[in-house]
């Protein structure tokens, strides 16, 4: 079966997917943008406020200097972005700089990196037997993208292939998601998941429904993180659904896991469970994004799933915030709280998590805006006390040009470099955070 799929993979070549991580439609199109994005963070150091953890997590970390962020030291990055379109074939090459702060000195290597985010793909359509089929294939660097509704991959970026064949609703598609284990501690080898889609179906008065089923499978995954001999093959069969009209979209997903040796044969613990609603509205003066989510893992459904022994984020708790793996400042200002890893951190444990995600922007006088960003959780695992991350980030902007912003802002969040996957600290007390983003089309 590999087989066939290189030789599938280098037959089809590549196919693109946008930025927004939907599927290339075949267009003729042809042309070359560029553009150039960036930004500048700070927050200000509280000596006075305490980091907050469920203390299953608090044993296993020194607090003491957790709060000396990049942010502390006034991060900047820049992002150079190309895409080029040629009638089906497109390439998306971005490179990115950052500079962890003037604190770490001019060119100080610990501190300072570049990387690239390469996407590259082509899709065409053809007829056979009088029907009209859409086919293309992908390779490189997804960027939030999700598989299904969510249940297991979302909030995260990584690097593989996508192949997919349409014919009217009806699709047939697979993901190769490159090694989970070292980046974010997911403790996997390569995953392969198979997605069959009946999408964009008319139900009644602009209703429509995407129904799915998955087949989501690992070549390896290792049951003990100090025993990498110690291997099962694991998988999940997923099955989703979601309606959609205009701007408001109603999803859920569930998963089974197979039979794991040596563990209580129970329906109920190798379940995963998701329902979510998401609404967007917009008009010249208030723009605002919500979404609810309710999530159920029972404990054999994420056993295994979490490998500490990785590079964290940094190589020491003060000074040097670059290590084998790192954190890209565009994960602190892009992703939520909620991802796969942090449900599976609570290992031998049923979890179930409540996300609610409120992006509000309020021009409230010429080129001024009134914001908030809120991404509360409530995780409640069994043999633990719910804990809850009333993360914010709310305060006043400026927007001189179209595509620059500047803020200042009250924030309770903090870049976590300890963990073994991207994700934030809860502070105490609020932070005074100042802000500059800029988004320059060239081209």
């Amino acid at each position: 079966m590999n087989n066939i799929k290189i030789v599938f993979f280098y037959t089809l070549s590549f196919i693109y997917v946008s930025q927004g991580q939907n599927d290339s439609i075949h267009t003729p199109i042809k042309g070359l943008e560029f553009e150039i994005a960036g930004g500048h963070l700070y927050h200000s150091p509280n000596n006075h406020a305490s980091t907050i953890l469920p203390p299953i997590f608090s044993k296993d970390i020194n607090l003491q200097n957790v709060g000396d962020s990049p942010l502390w030291h006034g991060i900047g990055w820049i992002e150079f972005n190309t895409q080029y379109k040629n009638y089906g074939f497109n390439i998306c090459a971005d490179l990115i700089g950052e500079h962890r702060g003037m604190s770490y000195g001019v060119f100080d290597k610990n501190n300072i990196i570049v990387f690239p985010r390469i996407l590259l793909g082509f899709d065409s359509s053809f007829v056979l037997f009088g029907q009209k089929f859409n086919a293309g294939v992908s390779v490189g660097h997804f960027s939030d993208k999700r598989i299904m509704e969510g249940l297991q991959i979302y909030n995260m970026d990584w690097i593989g292939n996508e192949f997919y064949l349409k014919w009217n609703h009806l699709k047939l598609s697979h993901n190769t998601i490159g090694d989970l284990m070292y980046w974010i501690g997911l403790n996997i080898g390569d995953a392969s998941i198979w997605t069959l889609t009946i999408e964009d179906v008319n139900l009644f008065d602009d209703y429509k429904i995407d129904v799915k089923y998955c087949y989501f499978g690992e070549d390896k995954q290792f049951l003990y993180q100090d025993n990498y001999d110690n291997f099962i093959k694991s998988y999940s069969n997923n099955l989703s659904f979601a309606i959609t009209k205009n701007d408001v979209k109603i999803y859920s997903e569930i998963g089974f896991r197979n039979e794991i040796p040596n563990q209580e044969d129970k329906l109920k613990y190798r379940t995963g469970f998701l329902a979510g609603v998401d609404y967007k509205f917009k008009n010249e003066n208030i723009g605002l994004k919500l979404n609810a989510e309710y999530r159920f893992y029972g404990y054999q459904f994420n056993l295994g799933f979490r490998d500490t022994t990785i590079d964290k984020y940094s190589t020491s708790y003060v000074g040097e915030t670059i290590s084998r793996n790192f954190y890209p400042i565009y994960l602190y200002d892009r992703q939520p709280l909620s991802q796969w890893a942090l449900f599976t951190d609570y290992q031998h444990k049923n979890v179930s998590g409540i996300s609610l995600i409120a992006d509000i922007d309020w021009y409230f006088y010429d080129k001024f805006i009134l914001f908030g960003e809120f991404d509360i959780n409530i995780i409640n695992a069994s043999n633990e006390e719910a804990f809850i991350y009333p993360l914010y980030r709310t305060g006043i902007g400026f927007q001189p040009l179209d595509g620059t912003n500047i803020k200042l802002s009250l924030t309770n969040k903090e870049m976590n470099l300890n963990k073994h996957y991207p994700t934030m600290y809860l502070i105490s007390a609020p932070m005074v955070m100042l802000s500059l983003n800029y988004n320059f089309k060239i081209l």
